[in-house]
């Protein structure tokens, strides 16, 4: 489908298919999307700084991501990494474990392999492993369980766990390559992570300089099992497999912030190249204004799902929901 016929069906949606409220045999006032392609936003994302490290439950931490860095996502951990822009190019992600993913320089790993005759050895920088139990900073200080087997970073954690970056533990670079190993180690400390962390599902009424003004509603998927039953709601009402439950239309204000990052597809390639990757991340809030502006319709019908803390938003994010 060519993106003009994407926004021309958006445009033509029926007011039938689209609307805020509806009686249910409950009385109980519901939103509905039906068999259309929308967009709507899937990952809401805690910010947390790797130098402070914090309890994702106060989800206070707020980090200022620059346009041209590079999100890398681990899907399995919920978790994604911002790292230096220096690293363009030197990086690779690699599963080595359950629950465990390293990051490591693929020419310093081809120039130790070669040399000691291993094959897929050195070069690795770090790696990240989420532990079930829910720890507490002093407690991986202390160095006084299961996880203090090697050096380690705490990162942050949350309600489905702690997560710690683990450093490499023995030589991992040649002598030609121990200049660049050692300058990415150093940098290792500018990492910035997020976590999964859903927050508010809403529909944007308006964004002005300092200020964005929301309609909340709630995201209801097939896994919300009691959810579903206690609005009667029916496959009928979930063709896609989620459902917007929208009780009362409001309009809540949130300070935007220098640091809020706007996560979006770029579908005119106003921001990106053609035939780059169009998921768009910026701290600029005049191109996420821009971007909501190229919709045909006056006011954005699709929810975004945004990031808050302290009144302040931290995060809007979108994702093409088929």
């Amino acid at each position: 489908m060519k993106k003009e016929d994407f926004f021309n069906i958006l445009a033509g949606i029926d007011e039938e298919y689209i609307r805020a409220a509806k009686e249910t045999e409950t009385n109980k006032p519901v939103f509905l999307f039906k068999n259309w392609i929308t967009i709507a936003a899937t990952l809401i994302l805690m910010l947390c700084s790797f130098s402070a490290g914090a309890f994702a439950f106060d989800n206070k931490v707020i980090v200022e991501v620059p346009v041209e860095q590079e999100l890398i996502s681990i899907e399995e951990l919920g978790l994604t990494m911002i790292l230096p822009d220096t690293w363009d190019g030197k990086y690779s992600l690699e599963k080595i474990g359950p629950g465990e993913y390293s990051i490591y320089n693929p020419d310093i790993r081809k120039a130790f392999s070669k040399y000691n005759g291993i094959d897929n050895s050195g070069g690795m920088l770090f790696y990240i492993k989420k532990w079930d139990e829910q720890l507490t900073e002093a407690q991986v200080r202390d160095n006084d369980g299961e996880w203090s087997f090697a050096r380690n970073k705490y990162i942050m954690t949350t309600r489905d766990g702690t997560y710690l970056l683990y450093y490499a533990s023995d030589i991992q670079f040649t002598n030609e390559t121990e200049q660049e190993y050692r300058k990415m180690e150093k940098e290792i400390s500018q990492i910035r992570f997020i976590v999964d962390n859903v927050n508010t599902c809403a529909f944007i009424k308006e964004i002005n300089e300092s200020e964005i003004i929301i309609d909340p509603i709630e995201y209801i998927t097939s896994e919300d099992t009691d959810r579903i039953s206690e609005l009667n709601l029916s496959e009928y009402d979930m063709p896609n497999g989620y459902y917007f439950y929208n009780a009362n239309v409001e309009s809540k204000k949130y300070t935007l912030t220098e640091t809020t990052l706007y996560s979006f597809i770029d579908w005119h390639n106003d921001f990106t190249d053609v035939g780059e990757d169009r998921e768009f991340n910026t701290t600029d809030k005049d191109a996420f204004a821009k971007y909501l502006n190229s919709y045909h319709n006056s006011e954005v019908k699709m929810p975004f799902f945004i990031n808050i803390a302290d009144d302040k938003v931290i995060h809007i994010t979108e994702k093409i929901f088929m």
